[in-house]
């Protein structure tokens, strides 16, 4: 006769605010470095992926995901309040698709 081990599932969590300084404190304890190293790290990354995405480039990164620019044509709304025809102006926006690991790790 066979025993089967119940498994009990811990409650789930409340989702935490994880902040820049959170990560960058968890990386330079992982990796050696001071928090000032790896804070100007990445800031620059930020930097360059913000001037990357500005002159209409893709932005990849492995097991995250892409960063595109996409362009919204004018169009035209309705006032809500008053209901009147209102023109919305072309606008940019960044969209991001997740990379299948990610995905896999929600």
């Amino acid at each position: 006769m066979a025993v089967r081990a119940t498994v009990r599932k811990a409650p789930p969590r409340e989702p935490q605010l994880i902040l820049l300084k959170d990560i960058v404190t968890q990386i330079s304890g992982r990796h050696g470095f001071k928090p000032n190293a790896i804070s100007g790290m990445v800031a620059d990354i930020f930097t360059s992926i913000t001037t990357h995405l500005a002159e209409g480039d893709k932005v990849r990164i492995p097991q995250l995901g892409t960063f595109d620019v996409r362009s919204r044509p004018a169009r035209m709304g309705r006032n809500l309040h008053t209901g009147e025809a209102v023109q919305i102006g072309a606008s940019k926006r960044i969209a991001f698709k997740m990379a299948p690991k990610l995905k896999g790790a929600l």
